[in-house]
């Protein structure tokens, strides 16, 4: 999302546009035993992660742990990182169309 700042009077004022082409990857993040992990880190990646560069699209589950990326290029992956960073996941990307189930392990 693009976002247009104007100053007045000392008030900063700020109008997001929408951006027009734009994906939006939805999916849960659940453990082994397909509890969701409420709070984990999910990071969308337009390039492999093997490769350097690229953009990446942040988000963080909700108590359900559900979440939703939204980028202006297509992803090619998803990582899931559980909020206590000892547990993560890779999911390969086909289609925002598709569902996302990651279990961190």
């Amino acid at each position: 999302m693009r976002s247009l700042t104007t100053y007045r009077s000392g008030l900063v004022a700020v109008l997001a546009l929408p951006v027009f082409g734009c994906s939006q990857y939805s999916g849960i993040v659940v453990d082994v035993h397909g509890r969701p992990v409420a709070y984990a880190k999910v990071l969308g990646m337009d390039t492999p992660p093997v490769i350097v560069g690229g953009e990446t699209v942040e988000a963080v589950t909700d108590s359900a742990g559900k979440f939703t990326l939204t980028s202006a290029e297509p992803l090619v992956g998803i990582i899931a990182i559980s909020p206590d960073e000892t547990r993560r996941a890779y999911f390969p990307v086909a289609s925002p169309k598709q569902s996302i189930v990651i279990t961190v392990k």
